[in-house]
């Protein structure tokens, strides 16, 4: 009859380690997907649910050897080691202490009833261990305090996510720290008992690791003074009902608690706005038109009757456009990246990218519009300034875009960015754009930079040959006026002389009509005179011929 109890017990454990293992691979992932450390956190508590769950029916499957207590100092430390290795793998998944991002308010609300509802599960865990028998089970006592302690740890994580959105400071990464701390302080405290369990065996029939002594002082009971008194008496055996102080603290600590509790829900009636922020009340989930609370103390009806919804108007808010991340302590070269993680553009005629880095920045200067006008008005600004540098760069080349001044363009997106605002009603006032450079993408710059360099060369060229051209045309210019001047002149000297000789010959010819004979005879004297000048000759009388006379001329 005894293993047959033992056996339907061994059945309703598993099915519990696994129901309480989706729980917390759920909250993991949700915390992840949303963005909420304190979430993500809380599924932590119930991993430790799973490791004591899977150590107590480990236990059970053990038989004689776990009541001899011989295995449960080996399983302690197993256990407890394998947790802790999960919970850092977790951490270092969640980024570190903190999980970069903000949920929407929509999500938050929906977290927040999440949590509510973890903790209820809480509550029913814890009720159905103390359901079952410790004699056949002596983790069931334990495991209802471990319950307990998540009934707490879940409404204290419940309260930091309605307090992010309330808008009231939420104290995530300190949360965070106490939902992570108490599991792991279990889990320590738990492989401290493994191991002394080494030197000294534990008691037949203890406990797997839900006595520990932290889950006595925080789960003894759902009242946390209560829960302490309570787990003193266990451990140290000291009877805190016999004095008269402690049994009247212990008797009104109920009624204390919910007065602090009323007591707080009713400072919620106050609200202090700083200098540099406006507010604006919602009233039974209605807000009048206009009505903006300024700087100093209001007081109004209490939550959730009254909802007051602060926004720094004098904050200078920045948006970077074309990059994610902190900004790179790199020189502005095209090759080296300038930050964590930049965007490319798709420019021109669909073949050209270009990174941009640039950030805008900007204030709130109309809190209704900016609350009331987008669902969220800052990712809302930062699609516009992204339509804004894609209307601007689309119909250009890259060639185009770079050689662009950039102050200039930077105040045309400035403006248009602004109208954009203006027309969608964000009620936000662009201060200003800082472009602070367009480039390249950095695995295409090498290359685009061997390119510049060519186009260079190319006018370079350009220039050299245009300069060559300027300075040998006007010596050619120079060369040809000068032959045309040595032409001009040569032709007006031989028509002078054609024309000086035309007269001549036009002298001889009316000297000739005039008498030819004189003129033939005048010819031969003037050709005489010029073949015969210079020379020496002798004149002979012509009748020595016609005497049969003969002369002889030796030279």
């Amino acid at each position: 009859m005894e293993s047959s109890a033992k056996a339907g017990l061994r059945n309703s454990l598993v099915p519990t380690g696994l129901a309480a293992a989706s729980v917390s691979i759920a909250l993991f992932t949700l915390g992840r997907m949303y963005s909420c450390i304190v979430v993500a956190a809380t599924s932590i508590h119930w991993l430790l649910l799973v490791a004591l769950i899977a150590g107590a029916h480990s236990q059970n499957r053990a038989g004689q050897a776990a009541q001899s207590g011989r295995l449960l100092p080996g399983q302690r430390v197993l256990v407890s080691l394998l947790f802790l290795v999960i919970v850092a793998i977790g951490v270092a998944l969640t980024g570190g202490p903190t999980i970069e991002g903000i949920a929407p308010t929509d999500e938050t609300l929906r977290l927040g009833l999440l949590m509510g509802g973890v903790a209820g599960a809480s509550a029913i865990m814890s009720f159905f261990f103390k359901q079952q028998q410790p004699e056949l089970v002596p983790d069931a006592v334990g495991l209802v305090k471990i319950g307990r302690i998540g009934v707490w740890l879940a409404l204290f994580a419940a309260a930091s996510v309605f307090a992010e959105y309330f808008e009231y400071p939420a104290f995530e990464n300190q949360v965070a720290v106490v939902l992570l701390g108490v599991p792991v302080l279990l889990a320590i405290e738990l492989l401290a008992r493994g191991v002394f369990g080494f030197l000294r065996r534990p008691p037949a029939g203890a406990a797997f690791g839900t006595d520990l002594f932290l889950a006595r002082m925080l789960g003894s009971s759902y009242n946390p003074l209560q829960s302490v008194f309570s787990g003193v008496e266990d451990t140290f055996g000291v009877d805190v009902r016999s004095s008269w102080a402690l049994g009247f603290l212990r008797q009104v600590s109920a009624a204390l608690i919910l007065a602090l509790g009323v007591f707080t829900w009713g400072l919620s009636c106050f609200v202090v706005i700083d200098e540099s922020q406006q507010a604006v009340r919602e009233r039974f989930g209605k807000v009048s038109p206009g009505e903006v609370l300024g700087s100093g103390l209001h007081v109004g009806l209490p939550r959730p009757f009254d909802r007051v919804r602060l926004v720094d108007t004098q904050r200078v808010r920045t948006i970077p456009l074309g990059f994610s991340g902190e900004k790179l302590d790199s020189d502005a070269l095209w090759t080296q990246y300038h930050a964590a993680e930049e965007y490319n553009l798709l420019i021109g005629d669909g073949r050209d990218l270009v990174t941009v880095n640039a950030e805008l920045q900007y204030r709130i200067g109309d809190v209704h519009a900016w609350i009331y006008g987008c669902q969220n008005p800052e990712e809302a600004l930062e699609t516009l300034a992204y339509r804004v540098l894609m209307e601007a760069t689309v119909d250009r080349t890259l060639d185009e875009v770079l050689s662009k001044d950039i102050g200039s363009f930077a105040a045309e997106m400035h403006t248009a960015v602004q109208n954009q605002a203006d027309q969608k009603g964000l009620g936000v006032e662009v201060v200003s754009l800082n472009l602070r450079g367009l480039h390249p993408p950095v695995v295409l710059a090498e290359e685009y930079q061997s390119v510049v360099a060519a186009q260079l060369d190319r006018k370079t060229y350009m220039i050299d040959a245009e300069a060559y051209r300027q300075s040998a045309l006007p010596m050619a210019k120079a060369a040809a006026l000068s032959a045309i001047r040595t032409s001009t002149a040569e032709r007006t000297l031989r028509l002078a002389l054609a024309k000086g000789e035309a007269i001549a010959f036009e002298s001889l010819e009316a000297q000739y009509a005039a008498n030819p004979d004189l003129y033939r005879f005048r010819s031969r004297l003037e050709t005489l005179e010029e073949v015969l000048g210079g020379k020496s000759y002798h004149v002979i009388d012509a009748r020595i011929e016609q005497d049969g006379g003969a002369l002889w001329f030796l030279q």
